[in-house]
């Protein structure tokens, strides 16, 4: 599977689907407190773990994610693309099951599929009104958030 070959352009920068849905996944892990190991990126998106290394491996290079011990970090160049796919597929989840009637487990599979439609999710954004939760209860990353320091990245003293 590698990084796939279907692309999605953001300011020039062609980036494949397949490695959004990595860092959408680091993403997510880490919202959950969880460490983002290799075995289970793999295992989350079903790739072999020697696949799931290269890809890793690639969006490193591109500066995407930084490996620390045997976990993988969102840079800040990655979590600006991991915040917007999360956005999109909760949007778009909350589109499907308050619109449509899709039931959230169904909402989640075909929103996996459409989380790369940036427009999809602006227009079904607007008409909900700015939705803050999925229909998981998980928030919604705000469009175009800037975050703090995370304390774990802070230096000694800073806070």
């Amino acid at each position: 599977m590698g990084l796939g070959a279907e692309t999605v352009e953001e300011k020039g920068e062609a980036k494949t689907v397949r490695g959004e849905d990595y860092l959408a996944l680091i993403y997510r892990l880490s919202e959950a407190g969880v460490e983002a190991r290799l075995s289970m990126i793999a295992e989350e998106l079903r790739v072999s773990a020697p696949t799931a290394a290269k890809a890793l491996a690639r969006l490193r290079e591109c500066g995407y994610v930084e490996r620390r011990g045997f976990s993988y970090h969102l840079t800040e160049k990655g979590l600006r693309v991991a915040e917007r796919i999360v956005r999109n597929h909760r949007v778009v989840e909350r589109l499907l099951t308050d619109v449509l009637g899709a039931n959230p487990r169904e909402a989640h599979e075909l929103a996996h599929a459409l989380e790369h439609v940036d427009g999809l999710a602006e227009l079904a954004d607007r008409y909900l009104g700015m939705p803050d939760r999925c229909p998981h209860g998980n928030p919604v990353p705000a469009r175009g958030a800037r975050r703090g320091l995370p304390l774990s990245r802070a230096g000694r003293g800073v806070y």
